[in-house]
């Protein structure tokens, strides 16, 4: 924001250069030209520049902050007290690779860290997502640059004119290159949830073997305290526990790169529908109505995206049916020394938290807590990266150069070539698509994608009803905002017609949010974590008054059976 507008003051003294629009007039194109990528270069180094300033502090991991990494006993006393660091943490970040979920160190910390912190903030960051940010933002913007420089008169003669109509023909078929580039990417995203779904803490990998019966009894004895076995069973039990497929899972999408593809396309059409409304050029050369083009354009395109996204929905089905075979006991360990004693942790923090007895057998407490990750885990990752796989602010960033194109026309205001209210109609018609339109139509198409996607298409009703059901979405949301634009344009004249434009706004503006920011996770599950939370606190109370009781001066203890 601060860029932006000290862009449009330099362009304002003459600093920076102009250009003639038909739509605005004269104003400024260093916001749309150079906007995304100082929101970039903002985003990679802001966090360094709040650390030099002393705004914030550094950021370790917590293996290696907590956890002798040589001396085999202090290691092994690290690990049996890992609990004790996540219970006085207020988050928790995740940097997700391909190998997270499969790694026996890894589902024990997030799984420890849902249960003693159930209201605190786990963030999850996918390693692609950088990648994926860049890749979006650059194709977005490269091609709302051409057409937004295609628009100027003062390129009307230039090679940029034809360069624009050029652009226009070959946007869909770029839009498929990106397609093909994130394929590694949509892979990767599939396999973590394949990686739940297959999630077993015995064959999970462990880098040190010998730290596996730590960890193993870490999770047998956290199953154990949480009620959810007998220690009595031992800890085999504990670990069947912990992989207990019942309990409702909420899958996370793997979307991300399709995402960016249906924003990439539908940013592409857009700006043609844009350009040859606002172009005289085009209207010369062809002259047919840009309706009949851009409307049959955009309803094939949006049918091929609908096709791509039932075959996103029918991989997730299939890997909610794969969850429900989640099992501890096959997860990964790099040392398979090191199983057992994590396995131990987890029946000791089970029984610790009373969801198991001290009556039951280990492997009844591990699969307690294999039951634990397969109703926690995915929830958790939803609510961090939101239910359609990518959260809505990733999503509007991708598009921001929508959000940043008012402030170029600003310049035409201030030279007073337009009126107030024609600025105000530029800056409602581009933040309306960029923070509503695009994303509404990104979660529509895949809502009415997971439909049976495992149903082939063909000539039959269930087809026929599928691409209507489609046709209509898509016609209401585009019309609405087509109809947004139109409104603004006759409310520059006539003021009754801003009511109208108000409403479309409000409605676009109201299902975004419905879409996007209602809550992901269950009240119910956070406050049956937070239940398990007050048992745990209220454990540790009673084990300090006993405690005190026998010695006044006995050091207060933290959670020792994990």
């Amino acid at each position: 924001l601060l860029a932006a507008c000290s862009m449009t003051a330099l362009t304002f003294l003459g600093l920076l250069p102009t250009a003639e629009f038909q739509a605005v007039g004269r104003g400024g194109i260093a916001c749309t030209l150079v906007g995304p990528w100082v929101f970039l270069l903002a985003l990679f180094t802001f966090h360094e520049v709040l650390a030099r300033l002393g705004l914030s502090g550094p950021a370790v991991f917590l293996d290696k902050t907590c956890i002798h990494q040589t001396n085999k006993q202090l290691k092994r006393e690290g690990i049996m007290r890992q609990a004790a660091f996540l219970k006085h943490s207020e988050s928790m970040v995740i940097v997700y690779s391909r190998d997270y979920l499969a790694r026996l160190w890894t589902v024990y910390e997030l799984a420890s860290m849902l249960v003693l912190q159930p209201r605190g903030k786990v963030v999850v960051l996918p390693t692609v997502l950088p990648r994926i940010l860049c890749l979006g933002m650059l194709l977005v913007t490269t091609l709302g640059n051409i057409f937004r420089l295609g628009e100027a008169r003062d390129f009307k003669d230039s090679v940029l004119r034809d360069s624009s109509a050029v652009a226009a023909v070959l946007s869909v078929p770029l839009s498929f290159l990106a397609l093909v580039l994130l394929r590694r990417v949509a892979a990767e995203h599939q396999d973590m949830l394949r990686r739940v779904a297959d999630f077993s803490i015995q064959s999970a990998t462990c880098h040190l073997e010998e730290d596996r019966e730590v960890i193993e009894g870490n999770v047998a004895a956290f199953v154990q305290c949480l009620g959810l076995a007998s220690p009595e069973d031992g800890a085999k039990h504990a670990l069947e526990v912990f992989n207990d497929p019942h309990g409702k899972v909420v899958i996370l999408p793997t979307v991300l790169p399709r995402i960016v593809f249906l924003e990439v396309l539908l940013a592409a059409v857009f700006e043609n529908v844009r350009w040859m409304r606002q172009t005289t050029a085009f209207k010369a050369r062809v002259p047919v109505p840009h309706g009949t083009v851009a409307g049959p354009l955009l309803l094939f395109s949006s049918f091929i995206l609908l096709i791509l996204a039932r075959r996103i929905a029918a991989e997730h089905q299939d890997i909610l049916r794969k969850v429900r075979d989640f099992r501890i006991q096959s997860a990964a360990c790099a040392v398979e020394s090191d199983r057992e004693v994590v396995e131990g942790n987890v029946v000791a923090f089970i029984e610790c938290l009373g969801l198991a007895s001290p009556n039951d057998s280990n492997e009844q407490a591990l699969e307690t807590f294999n039951s634990l990750v397969r109703e926690r885990v995915p929830g958790a990752l939803q609510h961090s990266l939101g239910r359609l796989g990518l959260r809505y602010q990733t999503v509007a960033s991708m598009s921001c150069v929508f959000l940043l194109r008012p402030f170029d026309t600003i310049n035409a205001y201030l030279q007073g070539e337009r009126q107030f209210n024609s600025i105000v109609g530029e800056v409602v018609g581009s933040w309306t698509l960029g923070l509503a339109t695009i994303p509404l139509a990104v979660a529509g198409v895949l809502y009415i994608a997971a439909d049976r996607p495992a149903q082939r298409l063909g000539c039959n009703a269930f087809t026929a009803i599928l691409f209507s059901k489609h046709a209509v979405f898509m016609l209401v949301v585009f019309g609405s905002w087509y109809a947004c634009n139109i409104s603004i344009e006759r409310a520059r004249k006539r003021t009754v017609w801003i009511a109208l434009c108000a409403s479309i706004v409000a409605v676009l503006t109201a299902a975004t949010a419905y879409v996007y920011i209602r809550p992901s996770m269950r009240h119910a599950r956070r406050d049956g974590m937070g239940g398990l939370s007050e048992r745990l606190q209220d454990g540790q109370a009673a084990d300090r008054d006993a405690a005190r009781e026998a010695d006044g001066h006995a050091p207060e203890p933290y959670v020792e059976s994990a």
